[in-house]
């Protein structure tokens, strides 16, 4: 007898991440700033070099949201991320040329797992993955617009 798997239901994995305790993320090169949402939902932004909004701000986003953001590090496997899945250098922390790019993840969870991924943006063999990830919680934390272009240089 064949399993009709068109209706079969997915589960959700038998060992789910815990909530999130922080998530900070970090863009480093000409475009500069750092954003960081606590278990409550409180962003503080900090924007340095060529963003829309220089300085320090402070937003809540929603408990859904937060739990969006857990969701969304499940999906793309951040725990298992190692240094094969990021490129041929030695550690994804190793620190990069501060004239090019990149974007630094680290999440602490409720149960006081850490990970911290460095995400050099010049290396062109990072999954695609991982760009996806780094979009996909700019825009949940709500800092796209905070990022955004800078205005015109005068």
């Amino acid at each position: 007898m064949e399993e009709n798997t068109e209706n079969t239901v997915k589960t959700a994995p038998e060992y789910p991440l815990p909530p999130i305790r922080i998530l900070h993320l970090a863009r480093t090169g000409d475009r500069a700033y750092t954003a960081t949402a606590d278990k409550y939902g409180q962003v503080k932004w900090n924007g340095k070099s060529l963003v829309a909004v220089k300085g320090r701000g402070l937003w809540d986003i929603p408990p859904v949201k937060m739990e969006l953001l857990r969701q969304c590090l499940e999906k793309y496997d951040f725990l298992n991320l190692d240094k094969n899945d990021l490129g041929p250098y030695e550690s994804f922390g190793a620190v990069c040329d501060p004239d090019f790019g990149s974007c630094i993840i680290t999440v602490i969870f409720a149960n006081g797992t850490r990970k911290t991924i460095n995400h050099n943006m010049m290396d062109e063999s990072m999954p695609k993955k991982l760009f996806q990830l780094e979009s996909r919680i700019e825009t949940i934390l709500g800092i796209r617009k905070w990022a955004g272009r800078p205005p015109m240089m005068e």
